[in-house]
């Protein structure tokens, strides 16, 4: 498996990005990152994806989404603090 250092830079950034607005959203709704919250999260973006058609392989938002779903939970929720406003990898 592919650690975060060998993916590409951009690659990388559009990810964390994702991640950001996946903790932002769960926190904001009183959800918490634990590991049920993230797996909710991630059902739920791909049921309605599948509902639309998506299909996994490609490189196209759903992907992304669910790619920063994987970073938060390989990160073990250790992210910047919303309170921070600061919304990168710690």
């Amino acid at each position: 498996m592919e650690t975060r250092s060998q993916w590409a830079p951009g690659l990388l950034a559009e990810v964390d990005q994702h991640a950001a607005a996946v903790r932002d959203i769960l926190i904001l709704g009183d959800h918490g990152l634990g590991p049920v919250e993230l797996a909710d999260y991630a059902r739920g973006v791909e049921d309605v994806a599948r509902d639309r058609g998506w299909r996994p392989g490609g490189h196209d938002w759903v992907t992304l989404r669910l790619a920063g779903v994987c970073l938060l939970a390989m990160t073990d929720g250790v992210m910047a603090s919303i309170s921070d406003g600061d919304a990168a990898l710690s």
